[in-house]
């Protein structure tokens, strides 16, 4: 799957969005992955916000079953598919589908500027705030990954919720002073279903 997320993004397509919100579940015994190579398996990268993240989707998507790797596209699509070739078709299914509002982006000094668009919507859509590393590498220390230095693209490292919208159009400022990452995307969607409804990204220079 990490091979997957760096080959998409490396392709520059400016239409997607693409993050890796790694979950905690792997941070266990060595002996679960590998029984002849003990040890502790600890993703530094891991964050109890993407496990939270990752469970509502399973709620939305079925009886609360969860699973990885998973690939979510659009809030709604989802697959197990771990390979770039495999993951192109479920997303141009999505951008056929899809027609995602764009939000705007800009940094100013420590600040985020959002500028909304009008949106009609049934009900209050929640407001979503990412902070991700474009680049990070770590030295695998378990089972198979033991000793191999693994690159991931785009990974989340901050995650805030920032209001419940109405889709009326607005501009609003946020503090990053907390927040400090190289990269921001902002979505909208829905509370029940999960389901993207806008979308924007920045990142710094």
């Amino acid at each position: 799957m990490d091979k997957a997320v760096r080959d998409i993004v490396d392709q520059g397509d400016e239409s997607l969005i693409f993050l890796s919100c790694h979950v905690s579940y792997f941070d266990v015994p060595d002996a679960y992955i590998d029984a002849d190579n003990p040890g502790t398996y600890n993703d530094p990268f891991a964050q109890e916000f993407c496990d939270e993240r990752h469970g509502r989707y399973s709620v939305a998507f079925r009886d609360g079953q969860i699973y990885t790797p998973q690939t979510i596209i659009n809030g709604w699509l989802e697959t197990p598919e771990d390979d770039t070739a495999a993951l192109m078709p479920s997303i141009t299914q999505a951008r056929a589908q899809d027609q995602l509002a764009s939000i705007a982006l800009g940094l100013v000094n420590d600040a985020l500027v959002i500028d909304l668009p009008a949106l009609t919507l049934e009900e209050p859509a929640e407001l979503w705030l990412f902070g991700y590393s474009k680049r990070r590498s770590v030295e695998g220390a378990a089972g198979l990954e033991r000793g191999e230095t693994i690159t991931y693209a785009n990974v989340v490292t901050y995650l805030r919720a920032l209001e419940d919208w109405d889709g009326a159009a607005k501009s609003m400022s946020v503090d990053l002073v907390d927040m400090i990452a190289e990269g921001y995307a902002v979505s909208v969607q829905n509370p029940q279903s999960m389901k993207v409804i806008a979308v924007g990204r920045v990142e710094r220079d």
